[in-house]
């Protein structure tokens, strides 16, 4: 997966993030998905993340959107990437 701040992730990588409580969000809220599908095989999930987290001290929540395409392979839907674009304020 490539992150918010443009590092590139294995699944491993990825693993190791999500299940470490010191490293991942407290809560997530995702908001409405839009599924493109561009094959029957291949499909583009989009939706917008809010992460709420610990940082210093103090509770940092942040915007995402995440891209994620998935593709059916042997049978089996699976994600083969993901992207996470931050919103910034304008």
């Amino acid at each position: 997966g490539i992150l918010a701040t443009g590092a590139r992730h294995s699944r491993d990588d990825m693993a190791a993030v999500i299940t470490d409580p010191e490293r991942s969000a407290k809560t997530h809220t995702r908001g409405e998905a839009e599924a493109i599908v561009l094959s029957s095989d291949a499909v583009l999930l989009v939706y917008p993340m809010m992460l709420t987290s610990e940082a210093d001290g103090e509770t940092v929540t942040t915007q995402e959107y995440i891209s994620s395409l998935w593709a059916r392979q042997d049978g089996e839907w699976r994600q083969v990437f993901m992207q996470v674009t931050p919103v910034t304020a304008e």
